[in-house]
């Protein structure tokens, strides 16, 4: 405070003399407060500088989505224009430094689940409108439509992984999550379905499966799917499957590892593999269109 008036006056004692008057201000920290922000953001696994980071990634990610190189070919312009509505809406996904990257799988799970029904869908009304029999469909146009992002993701592993064992792993661990989850929960609810609500539709029941060889009077009603060509189809891709994990163990026994090598090693062994994919669909066709 200086030149004082009113009856006020500076003392010549005080800080600052007798001309003027120094108010010295300490702010402190609440460190109550600030303990308690600490402790939730522990709890919750918080770490306020990676949400800072990865509030700009947000951002950067919708800006990666919509940019283009002004100098590119017409193809590769016409590739992002056919791409970019998934770009966007896959820019929702969380970056993976939130709370430790778990909205993040969850978020990319459901969106791929969804893209994923969607490209199925499709495929099979494709399939319908050519007149493609149903089981072909399945065994060709939607299961490369739903495989197409795990041979991709195989693909990325096995060109920045050290090891094998994330591409190999990632092909074995999807077969296993389709067999097991994607026929194991239908099936389980619709045999329970089929438990609770089965007198109900007993006589639709029988008269959709009275025409079935395994079809008898005194059969219980309950969750049946007949097989059809399935079984052929499967034992065809059983041994090849073997066959294919066969060669790649031969691999890792005689040149020391599984994936790569000299040229006609590596080339060789992905014709190889290819063509067991079209033994397979070639297999399954002819069993499907009688030819034996």
């Amino acid at each position: 405070l200086r030149e004082p008036f009113g009856g006020a006056e500076s003392r010549s004692h005080t800080d600052g003399g007798a001309g003027r008057n120094i108010a010295t201000i300490t702010i402190k920290s609440d460190d109550e407060r600030a303990g308690v922000i600490d402790n939730i953001s522990a709890l919750m696994s918080i770490n306020l500088d990676h949400v800072n980071i990865a509030r700009g990634s947000y951002a950067e990610q919708f800006a990666d989505a919509v940019e283009f190189d002004c100098n590119a070919s017409p193809i590769f312009w016409l590739l992002q224009a056919g791409s970019l509505p998934w770009k966007i809406v896959l820019a929702f996904v969380p970056p993976a430094r939130f709370c430790g990257g778990y909205p993040c799988f969850l978020v990319a799970l459901v969106a791929i689940g969804l893209l994923t029904a969607l490209i199925g869908d499709l495929a099979d009304q494709f399939g319908c409108t050519v007149g493609m029999p149903s089981s072909i469909t399945a065994i060709t146009l939607v299961a490369m439509g739903t495989s197409l992002p795990d041979t991709f993701a195989s693909k990325t592993a096995a060109i920045n992984e050290v090891h094998a064992d994330a591409s190999i792993g990632n092909i074995t661990g999807s077969n296993s999550v389709n067999v097991f989850l994607g026929l194991g929960l239908p099936w389980a609810a619709a045999a329970i379905y089929w438990t609770l609500y089965a007198s109900e539709n007993e006589a639709e029941w029988r008269a959709r499966y009275s025409g079935e060889s395994w079809y008898t009077p005194d059969t219980p009603v309950g969750f049946a799917v007949p097989s059809g060509d399935l079984g052929f189809s499967v034992a065809v891709f059983s041994v090849l499957a073997v066959l294919c994990l066969g060669l790649i163990c031969l691999r890792r026994a005689v040149l020391g590892y599984e994936l790569g090598g000299e040229p006609v090693s590596k080339y060789g062994l992905s014709a190889l593999f290819i063509s067991f994919w079209c033994i397979y669909i070639a297999a399954s066709i002819g069993k499907t269109n009688g030819y034996f």
